[in-house]
């Protein structure tokens, strides 16, 4: 069988286009590295919306034991909602703040809380239920004040 030089890498290539484009609710480091370098200590290496099912999320069990399933689909019942950020530090806390285009769950202005990464990972979650309203949404996360990319979700009751 003759194959030409260079035709297995562009198979591989046209697939690793194919199956990133699949995943638009995840944001992580393109090239291996940090999303995000926040200060010599602490990287991010993603961020994401999901949701998780009720009686697994960090409220229910504690992040080390939280079931998260990314998804930019919001409003299931049975579920909390929210987002992950994967974090490379030895710190014991870390600033997190986040904002939304809805007030229901956050204050805009909140200054932050202090959060524990667990495992590398700081959850936060809160319940969609009916009066939150249908539609385009977003949420905008910071570490140590330093802003993440946004991130996008539907919510369909």
């Amino acid at each position: 069988m003759n194959i030409r030089p260079g035709y297995l890498c562009q198979i591989a290539l046209a697939a690793v286009i194919a199956l990133s484009s699949l995943s638009n609710f995840s944001v992580g480091a393109k090239n291996g590295g940090p999303l995000k370098l926040i200060t010599p200590d602490l990287s991010v290496q993603s961020v994401e919306f999901g949701k998780f099912p009720k009686g697994l999320s960090p409220n229910d069990v504690g992040v080390s034991r939280a079931r998260f399933i990314p998804t930019t689909e919001a409003g299931e019942h049975g579920f909390w909602y929210g987002y992950r950020v994967v974090v490379n530090t030895n710190r014991t806390r870390i600033l997190l703040r986040d904002t939304s285009d809805v007030k229901t769950h956050v204050e805009r202005g909140d200054q932050g809380t202090y959060v524990k990464p667990v495992d590398g990972v700081v959850y936060k979650c809160w319940d969609i239920v009916d009066g939150f309203p249908a539609g385009k949404h977003w949420i905008q996360v910071w570490i140590e004040n330093k802003k993440l990319p946004r991130l996008n979700y539907n919510v369909a009751h």
